[in-house]
């Protein structure tokens, strides 16, 4: 079963034309910005804001109905948006007009039809035409996306500025994402300060003072780490002002670099929901429902043995703040999580608490490389009682004792109503060997034998093909003896390639090459086969056997596709909430 994207309340026959406006630019779009008092002012064609592909494409489910009865067709906006413009000409210039009537349009109908229209031309609407002003500005505020490849602290100070100025525009934002595709070969260095704070510093200094006047009546515990970061430029904290901010929001994409550089959004929604504060001081995301907090975490950093030695090697940085974790699971209305989760020790002191968490309601959990204990997995699925959706993935330092028995417990927790699953597993620091012994490794991967089984209502799996056949290939295990009968799609993953197992891609093909003789009686249902292969680990000579496969695959009635990328979370690079 699909699950719904980003706005839940949309009927999911509702469509939006590809390129169509729906991302709220932070300047008022198409060279629009707002001084000191809150007012539009034209700036040229220069400031506009742009968002990776995938974040700004199109889906109907992210677009806000406006509240008519039914979605209009793109000729029926295209048809009212003109005739709206002659009229509004025929006053200026005192002639008659065929559209007389449309002043009697309902405002809402005026916002779905804005809707459609390309960016740059809302922002000229709302430049040109006084009359449509009102039902102009809330589709330009309903969805901020940034570039975080290369974020300008100018972008969240002029946003700030202007809902000092107006609060009520920040009622209209809906929906935010600051992020970035994944990052092959990342270096975990902490940025330093942007070039531009300084003058940035002075030209907005009534920015600075009033956000630095929020935190103090925010009543912030840690308010001098927040003020010193304010100080210094960091863009991650002048944005989590912005989002303190709105009232109405309903999903948010954050980079992974908010998780480990101050970890200031997950601070503040757990202070905003635990706390009391005065009204209105910040936003209590009463209506936020899909979250990604650093769901495209990288690949861990790898051990290069002429740099240092191999235990003093981190892999990923291992300071983080411990209570930026909490807040999320808690948002009252929330039903899609992407998480770097690095901890989950104050979500399990809960239970010794009056406040309770939201994971019996979540639909959607995508847990992205996290460094929890096999334990903690268990704690956090035992709860998820409405499952459909589950991306586990795990990193497991290189230096610690895995306890898969407790993973194979949760996954039987959840196993009675996820549709869909998606297993990842990753190791730090990246080695290329290490000094565990082959008989470990394969009890490690024992506890996994058949446990896909035991999900009888699973439509879509990826997983390791350790967990599936085991660590090694000559132990002989049949793929066809651990699948579902239910599964209409099936992801191999090859996780772990470097140090954890003997499978190569051409063992991987020769199984999926037995599968197909007999697919019709053991997977009856299944139409599509991938396998995802670690882009850094792609060896050619492989070709031939490809297109052998991909023949074969075709004569059987299945699709198959060979992914090359990162091993993010399951279903597809970027797609978990897509699906």
């Amino acid at each position: 079963m699909p699950i719904p994207t980003y706005d839940q309340t949309k009927s999911s026959n509702e469509t939006r034309p590809s390129g169509s406006a729906g991302h709220a630019s932070i300047e008022a779009l198409s060279g629009m910005e707002h001084n000191s008092s809150g007012r539009l002012v034209g700036t040229g064609s220069g400031g506009m804001v742009t968002a990776p592909g995938y974040i700004a494409a199109e889906n109907s489910d992210l677009l806000e109905n406006a509240g008519s009865d039914r979605a209009l067709s793109k000729e029926e906006a295209d048809r009212l948006y003109e005739e709206r413009m002659e009229d509004e000409y025929a006053k200026r210039e005192g002639v008659s007009s065929s559209a007389g009537q449309f002043h009697l349009l309902p405002q809402d109908c005026w916002e779905e039809i804005l809707e459609y229209l390309p960016l740059d031309d809302r922002s000229r609407v709302l430049k040109t035409c006084r009359a449509l002003r009102a039902s102009a500005e809330p589709s330009l505020y309903r969805r901020i996306t940034i570039d975080w490849d290369t974020p300008r602290l100018r972008t969240p100070l002029q946003l700030l500025r202007t809902f000092f100025a107006r609060p009520e525009l920040a009622y209209f934002v809906h929906h935010v994402a600051f992020f970035r595709q994944y990052i092959i070969n990342c270096e975990w260095n902490e940025w330093g300060q942007l070039s531009d704070w300084p003058r940035e510093q002075t030209v907005f200094i009534d920015v600075v003072d009033k956000t630095i006047d929020t935190i103090q009546r925010a009543q912030f515990p840690d308010a001098d780490e927040w003020i010193q970061a304010v100080y210094e430029g960091d863009p991650h904290i002048f944005w989590t002002l912005c989002i303190s901010k709105l009232h109405n929001l309903r999903t948010l994409r954050l980079d992974y670099s908010f998780v480990w550089q101050g970890g200031y959004p997950g601070r503040m929604v757990k202070h905003a929901l635990l706390e009391s504060l005065p009204d209105n001081i910040m936003s209590r995301f009463e209506a936020l429902q899909l979250v990604d907090y650093g769901g495209n975490v990288p690949l861990p950093g790898g051990w290069d043995p002429e740099l240092g030695v191999l235990e003093e090697t981190e892999g990923y940085p291992s300071f983080y703040n411990k209570e930026q974790f909490i807040g999320w699971f808690c948002l009252p209305a929330l039903q899609h999580l992407a998480i770097w989760l690095r901890e989950t020790t104050e979500l399990q002191q809960t239970r010794q608490t009056e406040f309770n968490c939201n994971l019996g309601n979540l639909r959607t959990l995508v847990l992205a490389r996290s460094t929890i204990t096999e334990e903690d997995v268990l704690f956090l699925l035992s709860q998820a009682k409405s499952l459909r959706s589950l991306h586990l993935g795990l990193a497991h330092s290189l230096f610690k004792e895995r306890k898969y028995e407790f993973v194979v417990q949760a996954l039987d927790s959840v196993s009675d109503t996820v549709e869909k699953l998606s297993v990842g597993l990753d190791c730090y620091p990246r080695v290329s060997e290490d000094n565990l012994s082959d008989e470990y490794r394969k009890a490690l991967y024992k506890p996994f034998l058949g446990f896909l089984k035991n999900f009888h209502r699973l439509q879509s799996a990826e997983i390791p093909i350790t967990m599936l056949l085991g660590y090694n290939p000559s132990d002989g295990i049949d793929l066809r003896s651990v699948l579902p009968a239910t599964l209409l799609e099936l992801g191999l993953r090859d996780d772990l390639s470097l140090s954890y197992h003997y499978w190569v891609q051409l063992t991987i093909h020769e199984r999926v090459q037995d599968l197909l003789p007999v697919h019709r009686e053991v997977t009856p249902f299944l139409s599509r086969i991938y396998l995802r292969i670690c882009s850094g680990d792609y060896y050619v000579g492989y070709e031939a056997h490809e297109k052998e496969l991909h023949f074969i695959c075709t004569e059987a009635g299945i699709c198959l596709d060979f992914v090359f990328d990162e091993l993010g979370p399951g279903f597809g690079p970027c797609s978990y909430f897509e699906l």
